[in-house]
């Protein structure tokens, strides 16, 4: 189960982005060193505005 933290993004923060900093259970299907295809579509702040918390 996510901590309270990972569900509970400040304002102006991506919630998938928060979500998967701090909710181990997000990567765990993931081999060693693969890359999460959430997380890369998320980099260099391309975040869509449904997401960030207001």
């Amino acid at each position: 189960m996510a901590s309270h933290t990972a569900l509970t993004p400040p304002r102006g923060e991506c919630r998938q982005c928060w979500l998967h900093t701090y909710d181990r259970a997000q990567h765990a299907h993931l081999a060693p060193r693969e890359d999460c295809p959430d997380c890369v579509a998320h980099m260099g702040g391309r975040h869509p505005d449904h997401m960030i918390v207001r």
